[in-house]
């Protein structure tokens, strides 16, 4: 065997070793590389950052803001950030990270005794919330605002006689959203 070929390899594996690379390093920034960061928004200008978010959650809300994070979904970067009501309601609001456009609220815990403008064409939680109750005669235990396709909606969910009940009513008219029985 001659030393070229005994000193290359080795002098191959010294280069490695040296040079500061890291296997597991280099992988896992691979993996986890779509982080807030550097992630490949589409406008940079209109970002949100982390405080008009949450001036939007408590203009919204009249609450206290306990937790604001940035996650995905699919691979569209939005705020959920959870506030505190005044008579310790919660909430879970998601923005837009692009524009702090409204996605979605939930609200988890009563009392609902307040009211939510969520804005353009909308009628209001309260209105919404009126409708529900007097359609089932029943309170409501938690509620939901969210565009369903291509809807705006509340959701609610009410106990009636059966049990848990969802009663879907459209954000824009008010109306009831009747769901077809499966046959």
């Amino acid at each position: 065997m001659t030393t070229e070929k005994v000193c290359l390899p080795v002098i191959l594996i010294m280069l490695f070793v040296f040079s500061g690379t890291n296997l597991k390093e280099n992988y896992l920034q691979n993996k986890y590389n779509k982080t807030s960061h550097n992630f490949p928004y589409i406008n940079h200008i209109n970002n949100t950052d982390i405080k008009s978010a949450i001036d939007e959650v408590i203009r919204l809300t009249g609450g206290i803001v306990t937790k604001a994070e940035m996650k995905f979904k699919k691979d569209f970067p939005v705020w959920i950030i959870e506030a505190g009501g005044k008579d310790n309601n919660t909430f879970k609001v998601e923005l837009s990270c692009n524009d702090n456009t409204l996605i979605r609220i939930d609200a988890e815990e009563g009392p609902f005794n307040y009211d939510i403008d969520p804005g353009k064409d909308f009628i209001s939680f309260s209105e919404s919330k009126n409708i529900a109750e007097k359609h089932t005669g029943q309170n409501t235990l938690r509620w939901r605002f969210l565009k369903n396709r291509t809807n705006w909606e509340y959701n609610f969910w009410l106990f009636l006689k059966s049990g848990k009940a969802q009663l879907r009513i459209n954000a824009e008219t008010g109306e009831i959203i009747t769901s077809k029985k499966k046959k």
